[in-house]
């Protein structure tokens, strides 16, 4: 297993259009990252076919943000006293973003350790 406090590796989130689930890129055994003609990445699913820009979408986070949908969540709202002119990350001091940053990473470890004991309790 990757032990996370010493490799990062950035998280990666694809949309499917169709049911709007967002999952993270690594997670399924049928994601593949690739570049395309022009050195982008492009997502592919290899099990339905489908793959960026016309079955999945690249978004920011598994709240569904993209670079036109920057808002934040409601509960980041509620938690920080923001609203929704506020652009991401926009005037935040470095400690909120840390703290941000700290509570998404605790979630994700949360989340692996659950998947976890799921696939070991099989």
């Amino acid at each position: 297993m990757v032990d996370f406090d010493y490799f990062f590796l950035p998280a990666i989130y694809v949309k499917d259009k169709q049911s709007n689930i967002i999952h993270m890129v690594g997670t399924d055994s049928h994601d593949r990252l690739y570049l395309d003609i022009d050195g982008n990445i492009q997502y592919s699913n290899l099990q339905n076919g489908g793959g960026t820009p016309d079955d999945y979408s690249f978004v920011l986070d598994d709240e569904g943000h993209n670079q036109n949908n920057l808002p934040f969540t409601k509960k980041e709202q509620e938690l920080y006293g923001l609203d929704e002119k506020d652009a991401f990350f926009t005037n935040l001091d470095i400690d909120t973003i840390n703290v941000l940053y700290q509570k998404e990473k605790c979630e994700s470890e949360m989340k692996m350790k659950n998947l976890m004991k799921f696939l070991n309790g099989r």
